[in-house]
């Protein structure tokens, strides 16, 4: 069930980035990322966003996350 409302979040971040308004990506895409944490293309998503407000440094603390996140899967 998680899952499922991850995805709407994603879709809710696609659907902001997809008309310009990537500030409000960010928080659907966080949301997305909450609630589904290894689902990898929800960090991308997350990261892309972040990129998109010049939000360097939150785009590269959810890079560290996706990554540190990964780490411990594997």
């Amino acid at each position: 069930a998680s899952q499922a409302i991850a995805v709407q979040y994603a879709q809710k971040a696609f659907d902001a980035i997809a008309a310009n308004r990537p500030q409000d990506a960010v928080p659907a895409a966080r949301e997305a990322v909450r609630r589904a944490p290894d689902v990898a293309s929800h960090r991308l998503l997350l990261i892309s966003a972040l990129q998109a407000t010049q939000d360097i440094a939150g785009a590269e603390v959810a890079a560290s996350d996706a990554l540190k996140d990964d780490d411990e899967n594997t």
